[in-house]
């Protein structure tokens, strides 16, 4: 698993310095992504499962009545066994603070079949 900077991409999301920050694989840890999800989360923006998103979005063909809140990071996905970090690493995800950001590159990440690990 590589995970470097995500803290720095996802404060440039937040700050609005960014659109949009795609993660194409799992790339980062559930700890890597609350505290800014939060942030994210109270201008509005939002870190969402990339290949749920992806999948309604070629299944349905449409953005309308799209309710991207089902698509949300869960964090809470505790296992009771024996404390191993591969099981609390995070899907692909995708991160923006204007949700138009999102609904604009969710055609091109189709066409382009993008990649998703």
């Amino acid at each position: 698993m590589y995970s470097y900077v995500n803290g720095n991409k996802l404060l440039s999301i937040a700050l609005k310095q960014a659109n949009i920050y795609l993660v194409t694989k799992s790339a980062a840890y559930n700890w890597d992504l609350c505290a800014a999800h939060a942030i994210i989360q109270s201008i509005n923006g939002q870190i969402l499962d990339l290949r749920q998103v992806i999948s309604y979005y070629k299944e349905n063909k449409t953005k309308e009545n799209l309710d991207l809140s089902q698509f949300e990071i869960i964090y809470n996905n505790i296992k009771p066994n024996k404390f191993q970090p591969k099981d609390y690493a995070c899907k692909p995800f995708i991160v923006y603070h204007d949700e138009q950001d999102l609904l604009a590159i969710l055609p091109l990440l189709i066409v382009n079949n993008i990649l998703i690990e």
